[in-house]
């Protein structure tokens, strides 16, 4: 069996009904396989060098790990925990293995491609594969819990990924999708979070694209609202989902414009920092506008949709920055049309201050700063 370095899970079935057959017990099936331990050794150990055996592709390397892989599993059918470690240490340290977790990683370098072809074999079988299957599987080959839960997690994601190609999905997918995780044993909560890892980026896409394109006053809002929902269906996304990744993309979208202003204001360029302003504020009016079609009024949508915190507070942009923005927008404005505010430039001034937490107080400190010197003269 050890002539050769490929390993075979039908190996491990041999070894039990050679036992059998034998009327071995466990002491000398334990010595047994010491001493062929002993034999690939001196084979394969002796006189090769510490790189080549380093190397997984090495035929000597690949010996020694089909030896150790093949004690593990027939040690694993010992009476106790303790003896079980207790012969496959014996075993690992003629191989300089001195420890639990040497001897666990070199056995799954040979266990987990065996179990990762079998499941693959479910992707493409999965009508003729049940957990019950992959259970005995694991218990054969053995799979560890928790490289059970990395694996199956991602086989469920790759299928996922398949399935996802064409940009969305249909019934027939999800009928699929629930019966490979019922096969891998996965929660509700495990699988919706996987397909999230590949559905959410797709549609925080779609939410930008449709921001922007909702910006201009004249477009079509409920049509764009109306296509939000239709791309959360086509992925699947749960309402609870969809609403934080609005939450999340709308708000990253006027931070983004916050950090612009913000750069501005750092270098005393006010009047590209008053645009960002103007641009952030028509920018939160569309999506105030947008999410509006859904029935809510302006203020539950600012409330729901552009979250408890102020903008800016959650990113590098201080209450001293924004306090500037604000500071270079006034006085950008008084500058631009004859030290007046018109009623849309005061409207802006407003909203910002709301939407990014300035403290009133502070506002009023910004007016006679910037307004004083104007009055004087």
């Amino acid at each position: 069996m050890m002539k050769s370095a490929v390993a075979r899970t039908g190996d491990i079935a041999e070894l039990g009904k050679l036992k059998a057959a034998l009327g071995m017990s466990n002491v000398q099936v334990g010595q047994s396989i010491y001493d062929a331990g002993k034999s690939v050794y001196n084979e394969c150990c002796l006189w090769t060098s510490e790189k080549d055996l380093a190397d997984p592709e090495n035929s000597d390397r690949r010996k020694v790990d089909k030896m150790l892989f093949l004690s593990d599993r027939v040690f694993a059918k010992e009476e106790s925990e303790e003896a079980y470690r207790y012969e496959t240490l014996r075993v690992g340290k003629l191989f300089g293995l001195y420890d639990k977790f040497a001897m666990d990683d070199r056995v799954a370098a040979i266990a987990v491609p065996f179990y990762q072809r079998a499941l693959s074999s479910t992707r493409t079988k999965l009508d003729t594969v049940s957990a019950d299957m992959l259970q005995r599987a694991r218990g054969t080959i053995g799979i560890p819990d928790d490289t059970r839960d990395d694996l199956h997690q991602a086989t469920y994601l790759a299928e996922v990924e398949a399935l996802l190609a064409k940009g969305s999905f249909d019934a027939d997918d999800m009928d699929r999708l629930a019966q490979m995780q019922e096969v891998l044993e996965l929660e509700d909560f495990a699988a919706t979070r996987l397909r999230e890892q590949l559905t959410l980026p797709l549609f925080t896409h779609a939410i930008e694209t449709t921001v922007a394109d909702a910006t201009p006053p004249t477009s079509d809002r409920a049509g764009l609202y109306a296509s939000i929902i239709q791309r959360q269906g086509e992925l699947r996304i749960g309402d609870e989902s969809a609403t934080a990744a609005l939450v999340k993309t709308f708000r990253n979208i006027l931070e983004g414009i916050l950090v612009e202003a913000s750069g501005f204001v750092s270098v005393e360029n006010n009047a590209d920092a008053a645009t960002e302003v103007a641009t952030m504020i028509r920018t939160k009016r569309a999506v105030v506008s947008l999410m509006a079609k859904s029935g809510l009024d302006a203020a539950a949508v600012a409330a729901t949709y552009l979250g408890e915190k102020p903008i800016g507070s959650l990113i590098k942009v201080d209450q001293k920055h924004r306090t500037m923005i604000y500071s270079g927008y006034l006085a950008q404005t008084l500058l631009a049309n004859d030290n007046r505010l018109d009623d849309e430039s005061q409207q802006n001034l407003l909203e910002f201050e709301v939407l990014t937490g300035i403290d009133p107080a502070d506002t009023n400190t910004i007016y006679a700063d910037v307004c004083g010197p104007l009055l004087k003269t």
